[in-house]
């Protein structure tokens, strides 16, 4: 726990040991800046998944067909909002986990996996009801607050595409 706090203290702060140019809690609300290009590259590569989508619903265009069919689908929606030009991007991945899952293996495979993080959700849940031993409590929050943060972070980014 102690490490958990020094280490917070030290990206969230600017000092000699944070190289990052940006603190944490500056880096966060720098996530809704429009005056940030990436934002932009960000929203253009959303705005392209949800073509995607919505070109195949059900059963989406296979997995790992995202970073096959990005460029095709990025020039025909350029083409219909040229505003966004200048943040053309090759990507790889949608930047955003659900939209990605979506965009491969559709709106139903999305629903499937939705479920199944509720169902883990409310076993989390039963289990901290029932549960009497505090160390186990804890250790269950911890698992929790883990996977919540992780499922946060998928709005934005792309874990599960990371290699090990």
């Amino acid at each position: 726990m102690i490490s958990f706090i020094i280490i917070t203290l030290i990206y969230s702060t600017d000092n000699p040991l944070n190289k990052s140019r940006l603190t944490v809690p500056q880096r966060a609300i720098s996530v809704f800046d429009e005056k940030d290009p990436s934002i932009n590259t960000r929203i253009l590569m959303w705005r392209v998944t949800g073509l995607m989508i919505k070109d195949k619903p059900l059963l989406g265009g296979g997995i790992g067909s995202f970073k096959i069919n990005y460029l095709d689908y990025q020039a025909r929606f350029l083409k219909e909002h040229p505003e966004y030009n200048k943040y053309w991007t090759n990507a790889k991945e949608a930047h955003n986990e659900y939209l990605q899952i979506g965009a491969e293996i559709g709106l139903l495979g999305l629903g499937i996996i939705l479920i199944m993080i509720l169902k883990l959700y409310s076993l989390f849940i039963i289990f901290l009801k029932k549960e009497i031993d505090n160390k186990r409590k804890l250790t269950c929050w911890g698992l929790l607050l883990g996977i919540t943060s992780f499922l946060i972070s998928s709005l934005f980014t792309f874990p599960l595409h990371v290699p090990a």
